[in-house]
Formats: structure tokens, C-alpha cells, sequence
């Protein structure tokens, strides 16, 4: 397991335990050029060999110094175009890392590779990628205060929110309402 996963691993782990309270995590993932796609397909996408972050329950995109969208990541999927091929129908799933693939999330995937893969070099239909598909998203204004952006993905503890703190089980809209407005690091 890579470094990521153990840290995920170890806190589910501890989420089970009823001593222990753990907050809902938040990944965020910097996409200035991906944020329309991602908000138009709802989902994100990302090449497989990076860390798998399909333990956290929600999702945030960053772009110009703040998380501007929130949303709960439903299934995630690591796939790619079957080689020789060059549409979008003929996407194959390799493996499941989190919910059951529906027939929508697959043509939503396959519309944002139909789409947009024009923007990227065509080893990333061949190349394996994974994709967070997420449900409703939210706007939101959680803004990044210190000088530099944001390189890569980062994870979020919600309950170090002190209007989150001590609460479980509560929606991304509320998370999205919630955060509107706050500041961090």
C-alpha cells in the first residue's frame, strides 16, 4: 500500500471504533483547466498510478485560490480506451475501488472522454485513468488565504470546522453551506 492508502486505511479503521471520532474527509483536487468537464460530467478524472483517494466521502475543486465545488464522490473506476481503438465506446473498466458503475456514470465518463480528450496527447485514451463520479455538486467558497496555490491534491478533515465539529452524517449541500466563507491554509 502506498502512504495514502495506510492513512485511509487507519481511519476507517478508527471510524469503526465508537471511542474514536473521526470527521468526514474532504480530497480536493486542483482543476483550473478541468473544472467545466467536472462540473458538466460530474466527475473527476485522474491517472490510476497516482495515490487512489476513493476513501474519502467527499470531493472538492480547487481553482483561483479556493474550493469552489463540493460534491460526494459515489463510484470510483480505473479504465481505458481498449488499445487500437479510438471512441469512447469502447472504454473498459479494469477494477472497482469504491460503489457499483451504472449505466449513466459509464455514459458520463465516456461522454467527457468523447468531449474533451481532444486537449490531451492520445496516450490518455490508452493510458489507464481513474474516475471519481459524484453526485449532485455544490458551490461553495472555501478559500485558500496563504500566498501560493494549491499543486496537488490535498485531504480535509471537516470536523477541524467548528460548525462541522462533533456532527456526522451530514450532506455535501450542508458541508458546501457550511464552508462558504471560511478560510484556510
Amino acid at each position: 500500500m502506498v502512504p495514502h492508502d495506510l492513512l485511509l486505511d487507519h481511519v476507517t479503521r478508527l471510524k469503526e471504533n465508537p471511542r474514536c471520532f473521526i470527521g468526514e474527509i474532504m480530497s480536493v483536487f486542483p482543476c483550473r483547466i478541468s473544472l467545466r468537464p467536472n462540473i458538466c460530467y460530474r466527475l473527476y478524472c485522474e491517472p490510476a498510478d497516482r495515490p487512489s483517494r476513493a476513501g474519502p466521502r467527499f470531493v472538492g475543486f480547487y481553482a483561483d485560490k479556493c474550493v469552489g465545488h463540493l460534491a460526494c464522490i459515489r463510484t470510483v473506476v480505473c479504465g481505458n480506451i481498449v488499445c487500437g481503438a479510438s471512441t469512447p465506446d469502447n472504454f473498459i473498466v479494469r477494477t472497482t475501488e469504491r460503489g457499483v458503475l451504472s449505466q449513466d456514470e459509464k455514459e458520463r465518463i465516456k461522454g467527457v472522454i468523447g468531449e474533451f480528450a481532444w486537449r490531451f496527447d492520445e496516450s490518455f485514451l490508452r493510458v489507464r485513468q481513474r474516475f471519481y463520479l459524484l453526485d449532485e455538486i455544490h458551490q461553495t467558497s472555501f478559500i485558500k488565504s496563504s500566498k501560493y496555490g494549491l499543486w496537488r491534491g490535498r485531504d480535509f478533515d471537516l470536523s477541524r470546522c467548528p460548525k462541522l465539529a462533533g456532527k456526522q452524517n451530514y450532506s455535501a449541500a450542508e458541508a458546501a453551506s457550511v464552508l462558504t466563507g471560511e478560510e484556510w491554509e
